[in-house]
């Protein structure tokens, strides 16, 4: 009887374990398995090997956050992961970034597998900015400010706005000055434009002045807002660049653009002011998935307004581009997700 026992113990362990492999992706060799997720990890794992074998370029975004969450280096792990893998992407941009987010293993890494880099800084004195990391060599183009006074004020008018809230919330403003970069580059035989960037959030410094009531008015219907003003900004260098209608080349626009679609199924005309002419490539409204802030990151811990999940990092395509894939990494190591995805001519 007791061998019986543990014969019928031995084969409900094997049963059971045969269920869960079964609900397991079969994974290829080559698979970023060490990746370490807040969620999704089967999910994430399957996308990532799918788009493995679309032809195309393959891009990732995060916003790194500075590494204030990289708390026990998941944030090096994931990297070193990624890259090391089929799931490399030709093209990574990491936000937020500054030298001391990464450990110097992460880094040498980083530079074996990509040997063409840039650094672009969200103004010129700052140490902070996104990270470029490429497997071929690439140019960037323009590198000016975006501004977030109100276009068409006189100078002066503007100065006074720009002092006005310096004056009333100076630990947000101070990181609101960002630039304006074109990446382009030849991959796979096609040519590229890319603009990656992280716009201000002003959310905070519109709370503390007007309220929840101001900010939620403020997202759904515009008004006199720095975010709108930086928006409207890039607009316009877009069009130059790119021809009123923004198609003269390839483009995608890809980042922390820190604002959603939507709030609570209303539509937001902040962001339809964003991407108006542009086609937001991933996972569409209602959104698959949020990117902000991550399950395990303190964001979530700390004002009321961050307990909010929303998707704030965005793709976005003129007609000449189309993809092959996209997806929104739930990984560990920042309060953002990141998004991977593969672009192809259109």
């Amino acid at each position: 009887m007791r061998n019986l026992k543990v014969f019928i113990v031995a084969l409900y362990l094997i049963l059971l374990a045969g269920g869960l492999s079964s609900c397991r992706p079969q994974l290829e060799s080559g698979a970023p398995v060490g990746m370490i997720f807040d969620t999704s990890r089967v999910q994430d794992l399957d996308h990532i090997q799918k788009m493995s074998k679309v032809n195309g370029a393959r891009v990732m975004f995060w916003n790194v956050g500075w590494g204030h969450d990289n708390n026990n280096n998941e944030l090096d792990t994931n990297l070193q992961e990624i890259v090391g893998s089929y799931a490399r992407p030709d093209l990574l941009f990491l936000a937020e970034y500054k030298s001391e987010v990464l450990t110097e293993a992460t880094k040498n890494i980083l530079d074996h597998h990509y040997p063409f880099q840039a650094f672009l800084k969200y103004d010129p004195a700052s140490i902070i900015g996104i990270k470029v990391f490429c497997t071929q060599k690439f140019s960037v183009k323009n590198n000016e400010m975006l501004a977030w006074s109100p276009p068409g004020y006189p100078n002066s008018a503007k100065e006074d706005y720009l002092k006005e809230w310096k004056d009333h919330t100076p630990h947000e403003v101070r990181f609101w000055d960002r630039s304006y970069n074109i990446v382009t580059l030849q991959l796979k035989g096609k040519e590229y434009n890319i603009v990656p960037l992280h716009l201000l959030e002003p959310w905070l410094a519109y709370n503390i002045r007007y309220g929840n009531l101001g900010v939620i008015k403020s997202f759904l219907v515009g008004g006199n807002n720095p975010l709108r003003h930086q928006i409207i900004n890039l607009r316009e260098k877009l069009k130059r660049d790119f021809g009123n209608d923004m198609n003269s080349a390839p483009l995608l626009v890809i980042g922390d653009l820190n604002t959603p679609d939507s709030f609570k199924g209303i539509p937001s005309k902040l962001y339809r002011e964003m991407s108006d002419g542009l086609k937001n490539i991933m996972p569409g409204s209602p959104y698959n998935d949020v990117t902000f802030p991550s399950q395990s990151s303190d964001a979530v811990k700390s004002s009321p307004f961050d307990k909010i999940s929303v998707a704030i990092d965005h793709a976005l395509v003129n007609s000449k581009l189309t993809w092959g894939g996209r997806a929104v990494l739930h990984l560990k190591g920042s309060d953002h997700y990141a998004i991977y995805l593969v672009i192809q001519d259109n």
